[in-house]
Order: structure tokens, then sequence, then C-alpha cells
């Protein structure tokens, strides 16, 4: 312990390399004999009056005044460490359970209403944390949650895909609980999936300066393959009925979540417009009806190889 005396010196040293509690010293509230030590954070600490009496802080966390107390002035400046940490950071919560961290994440009541999850993403960072996650840090204090910890959740992952996946859930993961007072370092983000052993993708090849949205023209359905998909649907056993699906997925740009849900109140025939807000999804078997990005689409009258969009759709809504 370093203690100030009055002339500006320094007493009490001890062995280089041994854990000390530092801080500036001063008479105690209570007894103006004893000396205390105001450590950073608002931590006081008490030395021992007497032979065999214990180092004892006091501090305040979370409203809460709490204590610390040890045999030795290192024990205590270790226990003090993790104190520190904490008050420093202003994250009360590190002390929990890492499933509480997990489950601080998971609930739709940390994000805005505005910024909350799909119901097909909130199931998927469930799975990823009931598979991958909760195993290894769950039981873990927060506090103690290391870099190797992080390392072990997203090498766990089979493949580099699923890692990459696992490493944006821990990602945002830690950020959510370093805004919630789980955590303090975002350096528990630095960690990647590492194959040991296991099979690596080979990197696919690009083109300087292209989109990772660009769709090579080749690819994109001509007007006379979505009249020959339509001609083969239409001898199908739901007839013309699978060949409007497709004539209106293809020209109305429809998803097929979008065309699933498509019902005739969303159909303007006059204006030959197409509002869509509603899709349906399916998760974890489950099949549900929610709001897509709202947009409204205009189909034509006929399609280029003469299929009569307009006047199937119109019939079909009547």
């Amino acid at each position: 312990m370093s203690r100030r005396t009055p002339g500006g010196g320094k007493t009490g040293r001890r062995g280089r390399g041994q854990a000390r509690v530092s801080g500036d010293t001063r008479e105690s509230v209570r007894d103006s004999a004893r000396v205390v030590v105001e450590v950073e954070c608002g931590i006081t600490v008490y030395p021992p009056e007497d032979a065999g009496e214990p180092w004892r802080a006091v501090f305040t966390e979370h409203g809460r005044r709490r204590y610390r107390q040890a045999m030795t002035e290192a024990e205590l400046a270790a226990k003090l460490e993790k104190v520190t940490e904490r008050l420093r950071a202003g994250a009360p919560d590190m002390e929990r359970p890492g499933a509480d961290l997990i489950a601080h994440y998971l609930a739709p009541g940390r994000l805005p209403v505005a910024k909350r999850w799909s119901r097909r993403h909130a199931d998927t960072q469930r799975r990823l944390c009931r598979r991958f996650a909760a195993p290894v840090i769950a039981a873990v204090s927060c506090q103690d949650i290391t870099a190797g910890h992080m390392q072990r959740v997203v090498s766990a992952a089979p493949t580099a895909s699923e890692g990459e996946r696992l490493h944006r859930c821990l990602s945002a993961m830690v950020i959510a609980g370093i805004k919630g007072g789980y955590l303090a370092s975002p350096r528990l983000r630095e960690v990647h999936w590492q194959a040991a052993g296991r099979p690596v993708p080979e990197p696919e090849p690009g083109t300087s300066g292209e989109s990772a949205l660009w769709v090579d023209p080749a690819e994109i359905p001509a007007a006379a393959d979505i009249a020959r998909l339509g001609q083969s649907l239409a001898a199908g056993r739901r007839g013309e009925l699978d060949e409007l699906m497709a004539n209106v997925a293809a020209y109305a740009g429809l998803r097929q979540g979008e065309l699933f849900a498509l019902t005739t109140g969303q159909v303007a025939a006059a204006a030959r417009v197409i509002t869509v807000d509603r899709k349906l999804i399916e998760v974890a078997g489950q099949l549900y009806v929610e709001a897509p990005k709202c947009r409204s689409t205009i189909y034509p009258v006929r399609t280029p190889h003469g299929y009569p969009l307009a006047d199937r759709l119109t019939a079909r809504a009547e």
C-alpha cells in the first residue's frame, strides 16, 4: 500500500512485483487516528489496525454498498482488480452468468420496435446460441469470459460459412453485452472460425469493383424460358393456376413468400397494381404471415410471348 505522508513522501512499500493497493490516504471520518486509502472508482480501503485483522474495502455498485476483504494486501488488491474493471466500465452485471448475457441478447425488448429482428432471424440467433454459445459460456461469469471462450464457440461451427454466421452472432452479442453492462471488452469480438483440419472452401474468384449483388445476365431467365415453364406447369395438376403463378412471379417481381401470401385484396386490376404488404415464411417447421418491406408493383397487360397476364389475374381475383 502506498501511503502519502503530509510531507508528500510514501511509506509502506512492498517488494517489487507484489500486488498493492494504491491510492491517496486520508483520515477516517469516524476515527481520526485511523488512516484509510481512497482508491479509484470510489473504493475505500481500510488497512488492518492490529495484527491478524483482514484488509477491508467498501464501494458502491448498482446503488448498493458492497464489501471485499482479505487477510493480505496482495489478496485484496487482486479482488479489487475485478471490482475496478466493473466500476470503470459501468458494467454492474458482469458478475452474472453467461446464460444471462445470452438471454439479454435474445430478448425482443432490447431493441427499438422499428429495429427488432424478423421472426426468421430471431429463430436463427436462438438456434446458434443454443447449439454453440450456451455450452461454452452459459455457466461462466460474464467477467470471466475471454477471447478463448469466444474462439471455442465460433470454431465449433462445422463449416466456414456457418462459422462466419456464428461470428456475426457473437459480434452482435458482445456489442449488446457492452451496452447492457454485461461485458467490458470489445476485443471479445475479434475471433474467427479456425479450420483445425477440416476442409476449407476455395476462395471465390471475383472482378475488381464488382458488386456482390451483381447478377450475370446469362443467369436471368429469358422470356422464352418463362413461357416454356408456364406451359409445362399448365399441363400439371393445377393447370392454369400454376401457369399464372409463374408469370406473376416473373413479370410482377414478387418473391416466393410474397407470392404464396398473395390475396385478391392486394390486386388493383384496373390499375394493374399489386400492393405487396404481406409474405409467408417458414420458421422451424411453422408457417407465419408477416409484413415485408411494403411496396407496390405494376404488371404488364401481356407478357412478351403473348400470355394475357392482366386478364388472367383479373379473372382469378374475381
